[in-house]
């Protein structure tokens, strides 16, 4: 933990957060890293942070969700450099100051080139414009042109940019997966030429509902190369002591069990 982050934690008023959300944003704060540039200073994955706090999947989200939503942090999805995979940063409130955030008014963010200031248009087409004519050349004068014979052009209004489909089927997926696991699923599907569809997506997210680890089946999905998902071939969870079966049960097995309880 830096120096920095705790401090920071040490700050923070006891009923901000309850029991749960203070542990998790602890161990965040753990694995704040004060030499890297604030985008990239915190991202343990979340299966090391369910471990090191004892929460369920749905605890840990739910803990994250009430920690941004007391403005302590922010989480920004990225890529590990020089690979492909997908991670998601956390941004503690030590780090604020150091970060512009890009709005549709500013359109600043930390990447973003400085403003340009407009420059005087320069045209010999009306009369006391910015420039004179001497031999053929052209000279600035240094004033703005004034327009007499034409009212300046408004530029149209752009459309607000639409929800990507891909944002809204990975919403539906984090409802009962991690966003690791559904972004890992989503790619393993375009991988196979296979994408989600909305559809497909609702089929999934009924399929597995009420199963004790969701995060297993879909995982068990994407080491077989299976394009749906199998509850029935998961049965270890933290409360099952019998492990996954690593594929579907054949009969043989479905026999021994109901018969033997093995």
């Amino acid at each position: 933990m830096s120096h920095k982050a705790s401090s920071w934690l040490a700050q923070i008023p006891p009923e901000a957060l309850n029991a749960g959300a203070f542990r998790v944003l602890f161990h965040l704060c753990d694995a704040h890293n004060s030499t890297r540039v604030p985008q990239e200073a915190c991202f343990p994955n979340q299966e090391t942070l369910r471990r090191v706090t004892g929460l369920s999947n749905g605890g840990l989200n739910n803990a994250l969700n009430a920690i941004e939503s007391a403005g302590l942090i922010r989480r920004i999805r990225g890529t590990s450099p020089d690979t492909s995979e997908r991670r998601t940063y956390y941004i503690l409130g030590c780090d604020f100051e150091h970060i512009q955030e890009q709005t549709p008014e500013n359109g600043v963010s930390a990447n973003s080139a400085p403003l340009e200031t407009a420059k005087p248009e320069q045209t010999p087409l009306f009369e006391q414009a910015n420039s004179t004519f001497e031999r053929g050349k052209l000279h600035s004068t240094g004033d703005y042109p004034v327009r007499t014979s034409k009212e300046p052009v408004k530029e149209k209004e752009k459309n607000p940019k639409k929800k990507n489909s891909n944002d809204t089927i990975r919403e539906s997926l984090i409802s009962i997966i991690s966003p690791d696991m559904a972004d890992e699923f989503i790619a393993h599907r375009q991988e196979m030429k296979k994408p989600l569809t909305h559809r497909a997506t609702k089929m999934l997210v009924s399929k597995v509902k009420g199963h004790p680890d969701p995060d297993a089946v879909f995982r068990e999905s994407i080491a077989n190369g299976w394009q749906g998902v199998f509850p029935d071939a998961v049965r270890g969870s933290r409360n099952d002591p019998l492990a996954p079966t690593g594929r579907p049960e054949t009969t043989e097995e479905l026999e021994r069990r109901l018969l033997y309880g093995v």
